[in-house]
C-alpha cells in the first residue's frame, strides 16, 4: 500500500495534514500537531464536512455518531484554499493512504484551491506567494526523492509561470483519478464500517477513519470526559506458577568396610520420628497494572522556570497523590514551571493512546504526545510528556487525561472497558 502526504499551502508555507480521526464531538475541529490548539477555521471546516451544507459526509459517509479531528503541522488561516486540499486528505485517509508525520511516504502532493458543492474547484490567491515559501519543501523533496505533485486550479496556472511544474485542475476528480482513488476503488471506501479491519504491517499508522474515541462510542461519552482506560484483552488471569521441582533427595550413607563394626553404623532414626522436606509454596506471578503518574515541575534552588522551559534544565518533580476517587489535588500556580505525565505501560510491549482535554486555561509549548501514545506503536516501560504552564495565570487551568493500555492496536479495542478518571486544577 502506498503512502501518500498532503500539504495545504498557506502565505506563511506549507502545512502538512497529519491525521484525521473521528471523534465523540458534537462538531469538527481542526488542531495544531495533536494537541488541544483549535484553529479558527475550525466552524468553516466543520461546515465543509457536514450534510448538506458540506461534501465529506456526502462523498464518503455515512459515519457513526461523531464529528472530524483533522491535525495539521502549522496554522492555517481564513479562506477557502485549504478546501481542496482537505478532500484529498479525506479520501486518503478513508483508503488508509494517508501518511502521517512518521510514516514513510512513496508520493507528496501539494495543492491548493476552493472546492464546490458539485466538488468543482474554484480560483484562489496568492499562489505565487505560496510557491515561494514552499521553495525549501520542493527542495527537500527533490534531495530525498519523494515525488511532490504541485497541484491549483487551472484559472491560476498563470500564477504559477517560472516555478516548478505545476498542474492546473478544474475538479476534485482531477486528482483522485492521479492517485486512482476513482471508479470502483472510490465506492470501497466510501462507507466506513462497524467493524474495523485488523492492523496489518503495510497498514499506515493513526490515519484511518477509526480512533480509539470512535471505536469506544457511547461508552466513553458515558464515562464523561478524561478517563484512564486500561483494557488487557487476554484470557482470564492465570492460576499462580508453582513450581513442581522437588528438593534433591538426602545423600545416601556410604557403605562401610565389611571390617566396620556394627556399632559404628550411625543408628538409623526412628520410624516415627522421620519426616519429609517441606514442598515450596506456591509463587504467584505479579501482573503489572498501567499506571498514570502526574508530576509538578518547580525550579530548583538558583534555577527558574524559564531555564526549565527553554534550555531543559533539571526540574524538581512533585508527585501528586489522589484525594480519592478521580481527582488530583489542586496546584497553585505561584512558583509552577509545569506539569509532568508518565505511563507506565510495564516490562511487556503494550500499545498505549493518550488524550489531554483542556477545559479552562492552557498550557504553553506544549510539544504535544509523543509518538507512542497514539495506540499505533508497541511500547515497554515509561512514556512521559510534559506541558509548561502560563508565566501569569489569569484564570484556573482545569484539564483531565485519558488513556487506554492494550495488547493490541487501540483502533481494534472492543466497547465497554473499564473506565478511571483523572482530572486536575492549577489556580492563579
Amino acid at each position: 500500500m502506498t503512502l501518500v502526504r498532503v500539504y495545504v499551502p498557506t502565505t506563511e508555507g506549507p502545512v502538512a495534514v497529519e491525521r484525521l480521526t473521528r471523534e465523540p464531538a458534537a462538531r469538527s475541529a481542526v488542531c495544531v500537531k495533536r494537541t488541544t490548539r483549535v484553529l479558527p477555521i475550525s466552524a468553516a471546516y466543520d461546515a465543509f464536512v457536514r450534510a448538506p451544507s458540506g461534501v465529506i459526509e456526502r462523498e464518503f459517509g455515512p459515519f457513526e455518531r461523531g464529528a472530524f479531528r483533522m491535525d495539521v503541522s502549522g496554522p492555517i488561516g481564513d479562506g477557502e484554499s485549504w478546501q481542496l486540499g482537505t478532500y484529498i486528505a479525506h479520501a486518503l485517509a478513508a483508503a488508509n493512504r494517508l501518511a502521517g508525520p512518521e510514516d514513510e511516504c512513496t508520493q507528496a502532493l501539494w495543492i491548493t484551491g476552493a472546492l464546490d458543492s458539485d466538488l468543482g474547484v474554484g480560483d484562489v490567491g496568492h499562489i505565487a506567494e505560496k510557491l515561494h515559501n514552499s521553495a525549501e519543501l520542493i527542495e527537500q523533496h527533490k534531495k530525498d526523492g519523494t515525488p511532490l505533485s504541485l497541484f491549483v486550479p487551472r484559472n491560476n496556472l498563470a500564477a504559477a509561470e517560472g516555478s516548478i511544474s505545476v498542474t492546473g485542475v478544474t475538479a476534485a476528480a482531477d486528482i483522485l483519478q492521479v492517485l486512482n482513488l476513482t471508479g470502483e476503488e472510490r465506492g470501497a471506501v466510501a462507507t466506513v464500517s462497524s467493524s474495523p479491519p485488523s492492523k496489518t504491517e503495510g497498514t499506515p499508522s493513526g490515519n484511518g477513519l477509526r480512533t480509539l474515541f470512535t471505536v469506544l462510542g457511547v461508552s466513553v461519552l458515558a464515562a464523561g470526559a478524561g478517563t484512564f482506560v486500561y483494557f488487557d484483552q487476554q484470557p482470564a488471569p492465570r492460576s499462580p506458577v508453582v513450581t513442581d521441582k522437588k528438593p534433591d533427595p538426602a545423600p545416601k550413607p556410604v557403605s562401610q568396610p565389611a571390617s566396620v563394626a556394627v556399632a559404628d553404623k550411625p543408628a538409623e532414626m526412628p520410624e516415627a520420628t522421620k519426616t519429609s522436606a517441606p514442598k515450596p509454596k506456591p509463587v504467584a506471578v505479579p501482573v503489572h497494572q498501567p499506571t498514570l503518574k502526574v508530576f509538578e515541575l518547580r525550579a530548583a534552588t538558583g534555577s527558574s522556570c524559564a531555564a526549565i522551559q527553554f534550555s531543559d534544565a533539571t526540574p524538581l518533580r512533585v508527585p501528586l497523590q489522589p484525594l480519592g476517587g478521580d481527582s488530583l489535588p489542586d496546584s497553585q500556580a505561584k512558583g509552577l514551571c509545569g506539569m509532568e505525565f508518565v505511563v507506565a505501560v510495564g516490562p511487556q510491549e503494550r500499545y498505549a493512546a493518550a488524550r489531554v482535554n483542556i477545559t479552562g486555561g492552557q498550557f504553553v509549548r506544549d510539544r504535544g504526545l509523543p509518538a507512542a501514545l497514539q495506540g499505533n506503536m508497541a511500547a515497554t516501560g515509561d512514556l512521559v510528556w510534559r506541558s509548561h504552564v502560563p508565566k501569569r495565570l489569569i484564570r484556573p487551568l482545569t484539564y483531565n487525561i485519558s488513556v487506554a493500555v492494550s495488547k493490541i492496536p487501540i483502533n481494534s479495542l472492543a466497547p465497554n472497558t473499564p473506565t478511571l478518571k483523572v482530572s486536575h486544577k492549577i489556580l492563579p
